[in-house]
């Protein structure tokens, strides 16, 4: 895996917990790391073909 990816699911995982809830701050900067890291993902694989 790439760093981004481990990023990804990092906060995809945090975000989508029950258990690791957290505050509206913390939330937002997690969906902000997805977005990111998606952008990343799709342009790396656009490159790859």
């Amino acid at each position: 895996m790439t760093p981004i990816l481990v990023i990804q699911q990092y906060a995809l995982f945090a975000a989508r917990s029950p258990e690791a809830r957290v505050a509206n701050e913390s939330e937002e900067v997690l969906e902000r790391m997805i977005v990111k890291s998606l952008a990343a993902s799709v342009n790396a694989s656009r490159n790859a073909v």
